[in-house]
């Protein structure tokens, strides 16, 4: 498990830096697009395709922010 502990003096750059972005869609696409554009401005942008696959990649990496489709076939709405 990686640790990315942080400090809550960093910006949100130094953060984004030390800590992934994750972007949970289910439409390759989107997905695709969403994670482009984000790797332009990020480092670390990691990506899941179903709700399940995002909760153990959240839980291993702790991503700084979680982008995610709501209407998903495992996970519905705020699950």
């Amino acid at each position: 498990m990686n640790d990315f502990s942080y400090s809550t003096s960093h910006s949100i750059t130094q953060l984004t830096q030390e800590r992934p972005l994750l972007v949970v869609e289910d439409d390759a696409a989107t997905r695709n697009l969403i994670v482009d554009m984000l790797k332009r401005k990020f480092p670390h942008v990691l990506e899941a395709d179903n709700g399940e696959q995002g909760l153990a990649i959240f839980y291993e990496y702790h991503p700084f922010c979680v982008i995610s489709d709501i209407l998903m076939p495992q996970y519905r709405d705020w699950e």
